[in-house]
């Protein structure tokens, strides 16, 4: 353990009171317009003041009152008013909607009795959605939307929130909401002849103005955070879902990858960090198909990831983690049922020089009595190997860090289930 030449204690304690209250209407207009067509407009309107009341202090003080000047009072109001107009058509295979929209929006923020000014933002936004689906169990989405984010009341309220001293947060005042453009995409086939599924989606998004964080980072680590405006970021994800049977030996596999990339930046010490973050998981998956008796699987998931600083390039992080498993129920009749699950955890970092494994066995045994299975008794076993620990690996701009945690570690259960109704959930 770090041992350092000198020592601070600080002891503070901290209260915050939230109130918000908020009315809006939304009066609407729809209107068919031909074979398939829908018109509609929309006038959103609306209010909400939303209130943070902060008391801070030092336990450690004589008074123990709360410092003024850290037990802020911040109340925002924001009245906003969004006239829209929607344009809808279908048929049996085709769904099309327009949308065109006007958000203009007024924030008005006082600390304590002080007005920290009126700000005033209006963004045009819209969205296009389509669903084709040219025969049964074939369907194919695309979505375009655009929305604002606007910032909380503790990233807009400018006086220090000191409870944790190594990390001060101070809020700005002038942060701007944020404009995002998302666009995603869904395929989706299943062939019910083979039981052969194919699922597609892939989004990805566009932030302008996009809220981050300013940070200051002393000599002995101490940080000073705000939340910043800056010009952009992005990010990308996909999932690809692929299953069939193998028929032969009554067997179905599964295979899953997915991508998730994304780009955002923010300032240290004055300078631009430009962080790109990229991850890709694949999963495996084998089980048997006909589960009357025996409902097996075996399986697999790799995850690799790569985060790079543009400043700071020797805290950049590549990590994996690989998790197999092994699944077995087994169902002897009506009465008795057995499960066993076994799986290994391996996280492996270019940071580290250790790979870290941890190997974890549960298995249980059941036994339903009364009519219909309305009773019993589960004996389960977690854990038997005793081997499981929490575990995370942290990468940041002026740290890396292993964190392991004790878990509660092997345990054993007895439980006793009594359903009341047939249809109802368990209750023990």
């Amino acid at each position: 353990f770090f041992n350092p030449e000198s020592l601070n204690v600080t002891s503070q304690f901290q209260d915050n009171q939230n109130d918000n209250m908020g009315a809006s209407i939304h009066p609407r207009v729809m209107q068919q317009i031909g074979k398939g067509w829908h018109l509609s407009a929309v006038l959103n309107l609306g209010t909400m003041r939303a209130s943070l009341d902060r008391e801070l202090g030092y336990l450690l003080s004589e008074s123990k009152d709360p410092v003024e000047s850290l037990s802020p009072e911040f109340d925002h109001l924001e009245n906003n008013m969004t006239p829209e107009l929607s344009l809808q058509w279908k048929n049996p295979k085709h769904r099309l909607n327009f949308q065109i929209k006007g958000a203009w929006m007024q924030i008005d923020k006082t600390l304590w009795t002080s007005s920290l000014g009126k700000s005033t933002f209006f963004n045009p936004l819209g969205s296009v959605s389509w669903a084709f689906e040219p025969r049964d169990n074939r369907r194919i989405k695309l979505n375009y939307m655009s929305y604002n984010t606007l910032p909380s009341l503790t990233q807009l309220m400018p006086v220090s929130n000191t409870l944790n001293p190594l990390s001060v947060y101070i809020g700005n005042p002038d942060l701007k909401p944020s404009l995002t453009h998302r666009l995603s995409s869904e395929l989706s086939i299943f062939d019910e002849y083979s039981f052969t599924a194919l699922f597609l989606k892939l989004n990805g998004m566009y932030t302008q103005n996009a809220m981050s964080t300013s940070r200051i980072i002393s000599e002995t680590l101490e940080q000073t955070l705000t939340p910043i405006n800056v010009s952009e970021a992005s990010s990308f994800n996909g999932n690809l879902d692929f299953s069939t049977p193998i028929k032969r030996f009554g067997l179905k596999i599964q295979l899953m990858a997915g991508p998730n990339w994304s780009k955002s930046s923010n300032i240290i010490n004055g300078q631009v960090n430009d962080v790109n973050s990229l991850s890709n998981t694949f999963r495996f998956n084998i089980e048997n198909r006909f589960k009357e008796k025996i409902d097996a699987r075996l399986g697999a998931t790799l995850t690799l990831t790569n985060t790079n600083y543009s400043i700071q390039e020797e805290y950049d992080n590549k990590y994996s983690t690989l998790s197999y498993y092994g699944d077995l129920r087994y169902h002897l009749n009506d009465h008795w049922h057995l499960w066993f699950r076994t799986s290994v955890n391996t996280y492996n970092s270019e940071s580290f020089d250790e790979t870290f494994t941890f190997p974890l066995m549960h298995a249980s045994v059941s036994y339903n009595f009364l009519e219909g299975g309305k009773a019993s008794i589960l004996l389960e076993g977690i854990d038997l190997l005793d081997k499981n620990n929490g575990f995370a690996q942290v990468s940041d701009i002026n740290y890396m860090a292993k964190i392991t945690s004790n878990t509660i570690g092997r345990l054993v259960m007895l439980t006793f289930r009594y359903r009341f109704n047939q249809l109802g959930a368990g209750r023990r």
